[in-house]
């Protein structure tokens, strides 16, 4: 009667780790959402370095005062933003390396979307 315990509770705590292990997996892939507030072509509020694994997607929220156009060099990405509403950008992390998020036409730098490889 004690070994069946004993493998029970042993069992138990296979599964309670396993569980855990998944978890944590899982909450690594999640999306990752960041809000940047834009005044006159500035970053006032936000990371500027954003740093995430390839799979994650990124939700990037972005209001700012005036229309701009952002954009995301090496994915191609465009958003293009209105006074006083804010935008909605969302990318899935298909690519790894190190990337400039700027606004055109003059490239001005806001801040760096770096991806780790899986």
């Amino acid at each position: 009667m004690n070994s069946k315990i004993i493998y029970s509770l042993a069992a138990l705590a296979i599964a309670v780790y396993a569980i855990g292990f998944l978890r944590s997996d899982v909450q690594e892939k999640a999306d990752y959402r960041v809000s940047w507030q834009l005044v006159d072509g500035q970053l006032i509020d936000g990371p500027k370095a954003i740093a995430l694994d390839q799979g994650q997607k990124l939700i990037l929220v972005v209001h700012s005062n005036r229309p701009e156009q952002l954009k995301l060099q090496g994915y191609d990405e465009t958003l293009r933003l209105k006074p006083d509403a804010p935008q909605e950008l969302n990318i899935p992390l298909s690519k790894s390396g190190h990337f400039r998020l700027e606004l055109l036409p003059h490239g001005t730098l806001l801040g760096t979307l770096d991806v780790k490889s899986e």
